[in-house]
């Protein structure tokens, strides 16, 4: 890298730019639009910082991270002891640091990814960034700095994160499919002959009940979507959710339609389930999915054909190689081709008794014992 290089925060991608974001980005996930439509929408608070390196005046390399509170970062990030958890909290309340993490990744995609220009020096640019990462959650006083989702794959973070600070630790696991068919029907060959008659009996019952479509504009369906959207989460969570998307469905149809892809099925005129998948280049991310319960019968299909079928159709026919799936219904995943990715979240303690408080937790013969019976 040459000596002009720069290390920019911004707390807007139209800081950025489109030109420069897309050009770097490797999925839907990442792109301008995706970004914009976070950015504008209600429906879920969050709070954009994106550290971009420059060279020349050109962007090179970004970091999109996003501001979490602690509670919810205790949710669904890594645990240390089952009582960890209180004395973060006794530390907020004594105003010893703020109540927030700062996590790299990219909201909803459960995936942390850096974006860099080809044929840079990686390590290089992971340091500069690892360096302002470190310089904002001590100006902001977040507790924690965190990678969750690095895949398996990602050679670079998994094998420097921990030179600069962080903790690794096992995350979820998702799937993917690596789509290597000319044709839908060769797919449906490669499938083992039990599950392939499944999957054609699921098609031609799913076809008998429901007008399938697939749809460029959805603005106008926002609502609708995140009712069946919020059906979905309330049937496994303890809460009854209602309309959670709209206003999130409403600004992706306004900023990324160019890589939104909905598929939707109808009965009687009434749209009654879909899934949105995002798309850049030639990789393909099925996102939300939503569904009418009070609609469907035991022989609906809705689900795998939403999600799996039509979308594997599409990505056929339009060059896509790779479709990135979430974590459960693992069996469902693999009998129709999914491969499992293992990822590794990486977490950095801001604080400095905190973090020499979890190193030594880490290194204790006790740990190992008290992972296996309390942490999952």
């Amino acid at each position: 890298m040459a000596l002009s290089e720069e290390v920019k925060v911004f707390r807007s991608i139209d800081e950025i730019g489109k030109t420069a974001v897309d050009s770097l980005a490797v999925d839907g996930f990442f792109t301008y639009g995706w970004f914009k439509a976070i950015e504008t929408q209600s429906s879920v608070k969050m709070t954009p910082i994106y550290i971009a390196v420059y060279n020349g005046g050109k962007v090179v390399a970004i970091a999109p991270c996003f501001v979490d509170s602690i509670g919810d970062f205790f949710s669904y990030g890594p645990k240390l002891t089952p009582y960890f958890h209180r004395i973060v909290s006794l530390g907020q309340k004594l105003r010893f640091y703020d109540s927030h993490a700062l996590l790299c990744c990219s909201p909803f995609c459960f995936r942390s990814k850096l974006l860099f220009e080809d044929n840079l020096d990686e390590k290089h640019i992971l340091s500069l960034l690892a360096s302002k990462l470190d310089l904002v959650c001590k100006e902001k006083r977040f507790l924690f700095s965190a990678f969750l989702f690095v895949s398996e794959f990602d050679k670079l973070l998994r094998e420097n994160l921990q030179h600069h600070g962080y903790e690794e630790f096992r995350s979820i696991t998702t799937y993917y499919l690596e789509v290597k068919w000319s044709s839908f029907e060769d797919y449906l060959k490669s499938l083992k002959k039990r599950t392939e008659r499944k999957v054609r009996r699921e098609m031609r019952e799913f076809e008998r009940q429901h007008v399938v479509e697939d749809q460029a504009e959805f603005g106008e369906s926002s609502d609708r979507l995140s009712k069946l959207a919020s059906n979905l989460v309330s049937k496994y969570s303890e809460s009854q959710q209602e309309s959670m998307f709209a206003s999130l469905f409403l600004k992706l149809s306004e900023h990324a339609s160019d890589k939104a892809k909905l598929f939707v099925a109808k009965k009687n005129n009434e749209l009654v389930g879909f899934s949105l998948s995002l798309r850049h280049n030639d990789v393909l991310d099925v996102w939300m999915t939503g569904f009418d319960y009070d609609v469907q019968s035991k022989t609906d299909f809705a689900y795998f054909n939403l999600c799996f079928y039509m979308p594997i159709q599409w990505a056929i026919s339009e060059g896509i190689t790779k479709i990135y799936y979430r974590w459960k219904s693992e069996g469902a995943k693999v009998k129709r081709g999914c491969v499992p990715e293992t990822n590794y979240a990486f977490v950095k303690c801001n604080n400095r008794l905190l973090s020499i408080l979890i190193s030594s937790v880490l290194k204790s013969r006790l740990y190992s014992h008290l992972k296996t019976k309390y942490l999952k």
